[in-house]
């Protein structure tokens, strides 16, 4: 088959005649999953690449770039290199999409009393300078002038003393950084497009440099190759002065930290970035789609962060995400890394492989944002194989399954995928019906986490989805229940970290409350700033007392 040139300047792939597909039911995936991974890789694989995301294949060297023979690589070579580049593409829902109203209609007086809950919620977590000042990574305030950037942590203890703040890194380190950072970026790029302050676009530049900051940890040398992707990093320690008050950042104790499964720390002493470096290796797939869901949504206020250096890191992190992308289909769905050699491989095993058969939605997401379009998978609407209510699935895997699902729609829409996006949204509406019927019927699973169903509703909102009253009324009084626990005396203490006139003593790193995960109240900004937002959804809040109210 010829391949054929899109209008942004990549290249078609030729599509194998027997694309991935998945035709497990949700009962059939409830069985599987009680099962071996081994068998979980059986059970359903793509016939011309056996293996493609399991746990047992033998590659263990990776392909080194884009001409591999399995999967997808082998045709690579007709592709133009990763540039950060997208296509044109609509920067307004491109199609009509509309639902059925459910539940009794949300009057005026509630979106009212909802708005002044959130906007309350915002002020008393204080939470674009609680964000701002526990993000971290490397400070722009170095006078070596090093890359600089923040991310959110685990591993982390605080603690104030004298009028100094300290973080301290755990040995064993962090993990998924992405399924923390990703949603601060984004409601950080929702705050810089409804009040244009300096602040928040700066917050929304150090997040996204902390993308990158991930791909440049995995770099060896200046020559090195640009689309490997760290788990996390550990620098030199370091004292900032981008605080209101000091703060020291303590990487001691993970450089190197304790080696333990599935990561190892490596060491990098010639890093270009950050000199005697030591690294994480073996990037987990479990935040990719946080991640890839994020870079897509950027969109949203790609333009308005600033002119320059701003706009250029906005393209490198969507080119180095592209690289990754297609560097993980043509190994087979497998993220490469570096071992304790620097020498880069396949993991044998793992969380570096994508099971294909459930996990389409990931494979879809990276072919979107590598190639521009889906090349292999073919997932329909997304809801199968792996559906809302499955049994033996834990919450948080399940709102991996979610994520993986949002970022297909995000960089479908951005690539002007438009009609796999509404398919896909398609899917989305009956993950949402699902869970509410559920809910009303009093059967939720016995795992279900509901501050993850707020975010999945709210990312399902800023991705197209019209919402209903029922989801309405259910979003709103979560978000009274979320200012009523965080505004409580010891939940407020917690965001006088910084303050000159806080207490001295351990911190948490990350406040906690009820109603909604603390890193996700940012997020509902964008149930009226998204570019993609429905206009027929049922508005969650008064959007333009939101934006006459910038904190």
């Amino acid at each position: 088959m010829a391949s054929k040139k899109p209008p942004h300047g990549r290249c078609h792939l030729p599509i194998r005649s027997s694309a991935f597909k998945c035709t497990q039911t949700g009962a059939a995936v409830s069985a599987i999953l009680l099962a071996t991974a081994s068998i979980l890789t059986a059970a359903c694989s793509d016939p011309e690449t056996s293996g493609t995301g399991g746990t047992g294949g033998s590659t263990t060297q990776a392909t080194g770039g884009m001409g591999g023979t399995g999967g997808i690589g082998g045709s690579a070579g007709m592709l133009a290199p990763p540039d950060g580049s997208l296509p044109e593409h609509s920067k307004t829902l491109p199609f009509d999409l509309t639902r059925a109203d459910v539940g009794t209609p949300i009057t005026n007086e509630e979106r009212t009393a909802a708005t002044g809950a959130y906007l309350d919620l915002l002020n008393q977590t204080k939470w674009f300078d609680t964000v701002a000042h526990r993000a971290h990574g490397w400070p722009s305030t170095d006078p070596n002038k090093r890359y600089h950037y923040g991310t959110w942590w685990s591993g982390v203890t605080v603690k104030r003393e004298n009028g100094k703040v300290t973080f301290t890194h755990s040995p064993d380190g962090a993990d998924n950084n992405g399924l923390r950072s990703a949603q601060l970026l984004e409601g950080a790029c929702y705050a810089a497009k409804t009040w244009n302050l300096t602040s928040h676009k700066t917050l929304a530049h150090r997040l996204l440099r902390g993308f990158t900051s991930w791909f440049l940890a995995m770099e060896p040398g200046a020559d090195a190759k640009p689309f490997l992707m760290a788990r996390a990093a550990y620098p030199e320690s370091v004292e900032s002065t981008e605080t209101p008050i000091p703060l020291f950042i303590d990487y001691s104790a993970s450089r190197p930290g304790i080696d333990a499964e599935p990561s190892a720390y490596i060491h990098l002493p010639n890093n270009p970035y950050w000199p005697d470096l030591w690294t994480k290796n073996k990037r987990s797939k479990d935040d990719i789609g946080h991640l890839v869901r994020a870079v897509g949504e950027l969109d949203t206020c790609d333009g308005l962060l600033g002119n320059g250096e701003v706009q250029g890191d906005i393209v490198e992190m969507r080119r180095r995400f592209e690289g990754f992308s297609r560097d993980v289909a043509v190994n087979n769905f497998v993220i490469p890394t570096l071992d304790k050699d620097l020498k880069e491989y396949l993991p044998p095993e793992g969380l570096a492989h994508f099971i294909g058969f459930l996990e389409c939605s990931a494979l879809l997401s990276l072919e979107l944002t590598g190639y521009g379009q889906a090349v292999t998978a073919e997932c329909g609407d997304g809801y199968d194989p792996v559906p809302e209510g499955t049994d033996g699935i834990k919450s948080g895997a399940m709102q991996i399954v979610r994520a993986f699902h949002a970022a297909s729609v995000q960089q479908a829409l951005v690539h002007g995928q438009n009609d796999l996006a509404k398919t896909l949204l398609g899917g989305m509406v009956k993950r949402l019906d699902t869970v509410m019927d559920l809910m009303d019927a009093g059967t939720p699973p016995s795992n279900f986490n509901l501050k993850d169903l707020v975010a999945f509703m709210v990312h399902a909102a800023n991705a197209g989805v019209p919402l209903t009253s029922r989801e309405v009324r259910w979003l709103q009084g979560k978000v009274v229940e979320a200012q009523l626990s965080y505004s409580s005396p010891a939940a407020v203490a917690q965001t006088e970290l910084f303050s000159p006139n806080g207490a001295d003593g351990d911190y948490a790193f990350e406040p906690g409350g009820e109603g909604i995960d603390f890193k996700d109240i940012g997020l509902l900004l964008g149930l009226c700033a998204a570019q993609y937002k429905n206009p027929t959804t049922v508005e969650v809040f008064d959007c333009s007392a939101i934006a006459a109210s910038a904190p």
